[in-house]
């Protein structure tokens, strides 16, 4: 017998909550993670979860998602999974220690995250839907040893909470930085490693017998998803690492845990880790970048820790982006306020096209302006040399050269 009718996909709708992400200027559906913009992330997180993209449609089974939403397909599922469970209208936020952690993380952003409608229900908007009842995700997490200063903690490390159903705003760009560092973990381990426990073993099988060893470190480097085109020198170290396609990682260089986008270049001797880099990013020789997000054709040749490289961005060669007071908690400017940072902890955010000369330090929790050329001090810089010095010892004073 013929079904009279199939089956109607629910709906995946993005409502627009939210303009621009602070200090970034571009809109949030534009944004970097992991590797593609979150518009991007969203589109295939809907379809990855059976739920079909497009406008709201009153009647159908929707799960909505504010624009400024960072997600992965994991979470769209848990979603449709929880509503209709309930049965009935909710928004959606995360559970677990990622919940605890969000608290900190808002910096003033109120309104949903996520939600769900049942077949049958109206057209509601963003306003609506927050007023829907909220309830938590379940919590599958694993808690994440991060290394920091005992000056400051009292303790050696502390523990960040990653889930494969990852909820979380950026509409800010602390926000967007811990959205791709939260999120970095399970994409790694879902792409390299695998979904489910055969996955798991097959490749871990394969890691081991190409390390020939128990050691993890060379298990980990074994692991890794090479694009077309990628050019990675003998020397260089690289663990446990998602590249695109035309990536170049030079001699003695060391990558681990990381995401380079299409094109993107590590130069030789450069050290890189648990980072994500955006198409044509490069990190240039001797350079160091943690924990950080890197726009594309932004360009990094200084030290950089918890901090992000807007779009065609530089650091110099010599240049610090700080991320730790030690008199107190980091504290970052979101709209007209001072919020304490998650953890305590951020770096500095080179808005889109700025330029931080060679040998300057930003202090940490500051967002530089868009189109900036920033400079050392004329007066630290040698520019004035006599045709003829006696031999001897000089100083530097006010940009020329004085006996000492």
């Amino acid at each position: 017998m013929a079904r009279s009718s199939a089956k109607r996909e629910p709906t995946g709708v993005v409502l627009p909550t939210a303009g621009t992400v602070e200090g970034l200027g571009c809109t949030p559906g534009d944004a970097l993670f992991l590797g593609r913009t979150i518009g991007e992330r969203q589109e295939r997180s809907f379809i990855a979860a059976g739920v079909r993209p497009g406008p709201d449609q009153p009647g159908a089974e929707r799960v909505f998602l504010a624009n400024d939403v960072a997600v992965l397909h994991a979470t769209v599922k848990a979603i449709l999974e929880l509503g209709r469970l309930k049965g009935e209208p909710i928004q959606v936020r995360p559970g677990g220690e990622l919940a605890r952690f969000l608290l900190e993380a808002e910096l003033g952003r109120r309104g949903v995250l996520a939600a769900y409608l049942p077949p049958g229900m109206d057209q509601l908007d963003a306003a609506a839907l927050a007023e829907l009842p909220t309830v938590e995700l379940p919590a599958q997490e694993r808690l994440l040893d991060m290394p920091v200063h005992h000056t400051q903690f009292g303790a050696d490390l502390i523990q960040v909470p990653v889930s494969d159903a990852l909820l979380f705003p950026a509409s800010h760009w602390l926000q967007l930085l811990w959205a791709n560092l939260l999120g970095l973990g399970p994409f790694l381990w879902r792409g390299l490693v695998g979904p489910a426990l055969p996955h798991v073993i097959w490749n871990i099988g394969r890691a081991w017998l190409g390390a020939r060893s128990l050691n993890p470190y060379r298990i980990g480097a074994q692991l890794g998803r090479r694009g077309k085109g990628c050019r990675v020198h003998p020397s260089a170290v690289l663990e446990g690492c998602w590249l695109g396609d035309g990536v170049e990682v030079g001699a003695n260089a060391v990558v681990r845990g990381c995401i380079l986008a299409d094109g993107a270049k590590v130069e030789e001797l450069s050290v890189v880790d648990f980072s994500v880099l955006g198409k044509q990013a490069m990190v240039q020789r001797q350079a160091m970048v943690r924990f950080c997000l890197l726009d594309p054709g932004c360009a990094c040749a200084g030290q950089m820790q918890l901090g992000v490289l807007g779009r065609d961005a530089a650091l110099k060669h010599g240049a610090t982006l700080m991320d730790i007071n030690y008199s107190q908690g980091v504290r970052v400017r979101a709209g007209q306020a001072l919020h304490r940072a998650p953890l305590g902890l951020a770096g500095v955010c080179v808005g889109p096209r700025s330029i931080i000369g060679s040998g300057i330090k930003v202090a940490s929790g500051r967002a530089v302006p868009p189109d900036l050329v920033v400079l050392p001090n004329p007066a630290q810089v040698l520019s004035r040399i006599p045709g003829r010095c006696e031999k001897g010892t000089y100083k530097l004073v006010d940009g020329g050269l004085e006996t000492a």
